[in-house]
């Protein structure tokens, strides 16, 4: 039995104190825990903490050999030197005279205390050297909660975190992380697997773009279709993996001009380089329904469940879904609700040619199921969405009918998407444009309906689970977004542009895993208000002008943000102290 001094990770100037004692299980040397006495923050609390210590001792080893002892433990601790030298001192007699005191600043500490310390218990920030984890780790906590450019996130480490560096050493370590991607990805891969257990059987995958205050094109920053809506800007296209809690796994970025339906292929292609995917089933949307998809999915041996676009299947494949006798009604739980939908499940292939790496055309097929479904709530709002685009429809007729402009011009107006998929060209002397009857009776026979195809066996029920599960990747997306400004990009060099998207991913990952732990220990707290107490936690230095001692006050800790703590087991300084 013996006292043993352990540090405090993320708090290096703290020791734990306990209890330890030796035992053999297996062959093997064990070290067991038996008593946890406290965290010493300084010198005089080290050695109440080990008086104490000494005393359990006594009682514990007089308890187990029946009151025959033959030291006393006390004799065990002498008033020597603590083993870590810079702990601070403690000084009970410093008398101070409040008139005299002078605030020096403020910083801020909960981001470190807490995000900092998340990534680098999870071992996060071994995808840089070691010179540069320090800083990574203040970078990652800054870019949860307070997201800004580089330079001005410099500025706020300096002036808030009281910690020192150079601006061309941030900007270097960006640039080391966009040459860490497949190091990154490997460590969020390991780590889902290490939060969530061994087996990672679902990932749900989906694409988004990123935009830049730029019209200059490179090989990485190009036009595309924007889902930003940012058509006169140049983006890049970002693909994001996640397992079935949401958790991010893998990212890959690609040239603005990619487009979407092609990066799924070229992700798992690139991943099964260096992470373990086995038995898993690929969910994504429709946005990635495509037949060289699906074929190369299944070749290599992976199963899917991907979202089916309903109208553009064949004639004669519509005909039978929109049969009302192939439905049964069934109900199932998602979120704790229970939804009931008419279900119907059909045998469907899909064939295309492609040609192959010798520039032949080759036969490409893929077998599996159609379930598709019909929910009257879905259909109400597909009826809404339709009248508001009909509004909009009957406006243009308005508009255009009054000018005299020629057919060909007219039809140049009308195309197959939004609302203009509702209208028609009518020839006459002065040609109009009006709304088609016909393409409004088509439209709504699809109401409500939405279809799913996959390769799987599971049940109905359980690829409507699996489907509904892709809400988690595009709550990844709006954090990414939203919360840690990963758009607009104001980096123009690629090797920055990549180094920005992986520190935003790495922060991403940060903060699910601060999430995962606080939920694992009941703390029930929303992401925006989790940031907002971490950001209210610091510390105030003060200047005694008389004497020339500084001291630290600690900030109040709010009863959320003292669970938060506890649930990371950090012990936090609520007393002044002398720095």
């Amino acid at each position: 039995m013996f006292i043993k001094r352990r540090p405090v990770l993320g708090q290096p100037t703290y020791l734990k104190i306990q209890i330890c004692e030796n035992t053999r299980e297996a062959g093997k040397v064990r070290q067991k825990v038996l008593k946890h006495l406290g965290t010493a923050r300084n010198e005089m609390e080290l050695r109440v903490l080990e008086k104490s210590a000494a005393l359990f001792m006594e009682e514990y080893l007089i308890a187990k050999n029946k009151g025959n002892v033959l030291f006393d433990a006390r004799d065990c601790v002498t008033e020597r030197e603590p083993d870590f030298k810079h702990l601070p001192k403690a000084d009970n007699a410093l008398q101070v005279d409040m008139s005299q005191i002078a605030e020096v600043k403020k910083l801020v500490e909960g981001p470190q205390d807490i995000f900092a310390f998340a990534a680098t218990s999870e071992d996060l920030l071994d995808v840089v050297p070691k010179k540069d984890q320090e800083l990574l780790s203040k970078l990652i906590a800054a870019r949860i909660t307070q997201p800004e450019s580089k330079k001005k996130t410099f500025e706020n480490l300096q002036t808030y975190a009281g910690f020192e560096c150079s601006l061309p050493k941030l900007y270097r370590l960006i640039s080391k992380l966009g040459k860490a991607e497949e190091a990154i990805n490997q460590k969020a891969f390991g780590t889902a697997q290490k939060l969530f257990g061994d087996k990672i059987d679902l990932l749900f995958f989906d694409v988004t773009t990123l935009y830049f205050e730029s019209w200059t094109q490179d090989e990485l920053k190009d036009f595309g279709f924007s889902k930003d809506c940012k058509f006169g800007q140049v983006q890049v296209t970002l693909a994001l993996a996640t397992q079935r809690d949401g958790f991010p796994v893998g990212y890959r970025l690609f040239s603005g001009k990619t487009a979407e339906i092609s990066t799924l292929i070229d992700c798992v292609t690139e991943w099964k380089k260096y992470i373990a995917l086995e038995d898993v089933v690929f969910v994504a949307d429709r946005g990635m329904f495509s037949t060289k998809n699906l074929h190369l999915l299944q070749e290599s041996g992976f199963k899917f469940v991907v979202g089916c676009p309903l109208r553009k299947l064949d004639k004669k494949t519509q005909k039978i879904i929109l049969e009302e006798e192939n439905y049964k009604i069934k109900s199932f739980e998602l979120n704790g609700k229970t939804e009931i939908v008419w279900c119907g499940k059909f045998a469907h292939s899909m064939t295309s040619k492609e040609k192959n790496s010798e520039g032949k055309y080759q036969l490409l097929e893929v077998k599996g199921h159609i379930i598709s479904t019909y929910s009257s709530k879905r259909a109400a709002k597909d009826k809404t969405d339709r009248e508001k685009m009909l509004e909009k429809a009957l406006k243009k007729v308005t508009k255009e009918s009054k000018d005299k402009a020629s057919s060909t011009d007219l039809k140049n107006l009308i195309g197959n998407r939004g609302h203009t998929k509702f209208l028609k060209v009518c020839e006459s002397e002065t040609s109009t444009i009006k709304i088609d009857e016909t393409k409004i009776a088509i439209d709504s026979s699809w109401d409500g309906m939405h279809g799913i195809f996959t390769n799987t066996n599971l049940s109905e029920l359980e690829v409507l689970s699996r489907y509904r599960g892709l809400w988690q990747i595009e709550a990844c997306f709006r954090l990414s977004k939203t919360n840690l400004k990963m758009r607009p990009i104001f980096h123009f060099t690629p090797e920055r542009i990549r180094g920005h998207v992986a520190l935003c991913f790495l922060s991403l990952v940060t903060l699910k895993i601060v999430e995962k732990k606080l939920k694992d220990k009941n703390v029930k707290i929303t992401t925006e208000n989790l940031i907002s107490e971490i950001k209210k936690i610091g510390c105030t230095i003060v200047k005694d002008t008389a004497s020339g001692n500084t001291f630290k006050i600690p900030s109040k800790l709010s009863d959320k943000a003292a669970e938060i703590y506890k649930a990371f087991g950090i012990s936090r300084q609520t007393k002044a102290m002398k720095i």
